[in-house]
């Protein structure tokens, strides 16, 4: 079968374990069944798929930062090295939030802004 005649969504995931064909996780053969698809075969073998990078916006992502650091946290404490506890994936945050700019043009303006968006007067007037 050629490849340009596969759906998109089949594509990117033979692209994937392409990417990623390491022998063990993703074989030779994966790729050769997943090549091989056919729209109305039946369903027999899994295809393991690899993410390229994960995307969370800040209202999943922060509370998913505060949960690495605090696992981080308890390896430090248990005498493990807390660089371990790491995604095995790249993750972007993407924080979605508009940001108000109430000081400009001079060196303190950043520091200004900061601790205005980071007060409760700030917190309280925006929810």
């Amino acid at each position: 079968m050629k490849i340009s005649r596969l759906p998109v969504s089949i594509r990117l995931v033979l692209e994937s374990l392409l990417r990623n064909c390491d022998g063990k996780k993703v074989t030779e053969e994966h790729v050769k069944q997943l090549a091989n698809w056919k729209p109305n075969a039946a369903r027999t073998d899994e295809i393991p798929f690899v993410l390229a990078r994960i995307v969370l916006q800040d209202f999943t992502g922060v509370p998913l930062l505060a949960d690495l650091a605090a696992m981080r946290n308890v390896a430090h404490k248990m005498g493990k090295n807390p660089k371990t506890i790491e995604p095995l994936v790249p993750v972007d945050l993407v924080v979605d939030h508009s940001v108000q700019i109430d000081h400009y043009g001079t060196k303190t303006s950043l520091d200004q802004n900061m601790k205005l968006e980071f007060s409760a007067t700030r917190s309280a007037t925006s929810s």
